[in-house]
Order: structure tokens, then C-alpha cells, then sequence
């Protein structure tokens, strides 16, 4: 979403839905070999505040979880589209972060605290 669009995104690790035995499997060290191949190769722009568990890096690059999950809206519509996801069935449906202008630190970046 942020590649070429003259924006970053600053997301809440802990915002995001982990489904339970993900977690779990994460810990043991089940980590697919997608998610390793995703972490090579998108991790030149993606930041993690040191207090990001290693854990939770693992899930968010983890390949069964990409795509179709994520959509942006402007900051007033945000009550009115969770309200709706909710009343629609998606209970999971949360803000977990938001699209930054780009400075010249950040380029096109994902932060993750």
C-alpha cells in the first residue's frame, strides 16, 4: 500500500489480531518458511520499535495472513466503517495504526511499535 504512494504507515503491533495458536506455534518456533522469505524480502522498508517481540515480527510477515486484510480509510470515516464491519460480522475489525506523510526518514516505510 505504501510502495510509490508518498506515504508511510505506522502500525500498533499489538493492535493486530493474532489468532491464538499462532502465537502459541510462533513461541515453539514453528515459523513457516514463507514467513522467511517475506522478512527478506520486504524487510529493507519495514522498521520495528525494540519492543516489538521477535514473536510477533515472525506472525506479521507470516505468508497465510497476506493480502485482503488490510484497507485504509480517511480518519472521520473510521467510527462509521468499524460500526458497520462489526454490525456485518467482521468482530475482528480494529484500527491498528495510521498512513503517515512520507519525511525523509521514513520513505515509503512501514514502522511497526
Amino acid at each position: 500500500m505504501v510502495t510509490g504512494s508518498g506515504c508511510s504507515a505506522r502500525i500498533v503491533s499489538g493492535q493486530v489480531s493474532v489468532i491464538p495458536e499462532a502465537e502459541e506455534f510462533a513461541t515453539m518456533g514453528l515459523i513457516p518458511a514463507g514467513a522467511y522469505n517475506n522478512r527478506e524480502f520486504r524487510e529493507q522498508m519495514i522498521t520495528f520499535a525494540e519492543t516489538v517481540p521477535r514473536t510477533m515480527q515472525d506472525l506479521l510477515f507470516g505468508p497465510q495472513t497476506s493480502g485482503g486484510l488490510l484497507i485504509s480509510v480517511a480518519p472521520h470515516a473510521t467510527d462509521d466503517i468499524l460500526q458497520q464491519l462489526h454490525e456485518h460480522g467482521c468482530v475482528e475489525s480494529a484500527v491498528i495504526g495510521e498512513v503517515i506523510e512520507d519525511g525523509k526518514d521514513w520513505q515509503g516505510r512501514v514502522l511497526f511499535r
